[in-house]
């Protein structure tokens, strides 16, 4: 039997000076491969996402990759020194983004931690929102 995690996000989003945040605790899975941590937990319909699961890969304090999939197939990739593009699905349909990361600190560890996000989404070569994730993995 797998363990389970309590993984709490705290997400903040800003947009023409307005900051829209939202704070989620739900039971997720959580390990450790190397210097690879990967999380993965169900999406509720807080954040629009019903259905879906999102599962993370934490490669170092360089890049992380989030998987969304289900109802809504998202692919992000945040990696320092790197711009990625990316179909983003939302509840209003799809657009193409780019993906630019300003800061990753990793300070994840074999039994939870904390990972913490700063990345921009440019949409069209214009800033779409500068946007804050907070992650915590915690053994219950």
């Amino acid at each position: 039997m797998r363990k389970k995690y309590l993984i709490t996000i705290d997400g903040a989003q800003v947009y023409e000076g307005e900051e829209d945040s939202i704070s989620l605790s739900t039971l997720g899975e959580y390990r450790r491969d190397d210097d690879h941590f990967f999380i993965s937990y169900p999406e509720s319909a807080a954040t629009g996402f019903d259905g879906d699961i999102m599962s993370l890969e934490i490669e170092s304090d360089k890049k992380v990759t989030l998987n969304r999939s289900g109802v809504s197939n998202t692919q992000l990739i945040i990696e320092l020194g790197q711009r990625h593009f990316s179909h983003y699905q939302t509840g209003f349909g799809g657009a193409m983004v780019s993906i630019r990361a300003q800061n990753i600190d990793n300070r994840l560890h074999d039994k939870g931690g904390e990972i913490s996000l700063l990345y921009s989404l440019d949409l069209n070569a214009s800033v779409l929102s500068q946007n804050k994730l907070n992650i915590t993995v915690k053994e219950i």
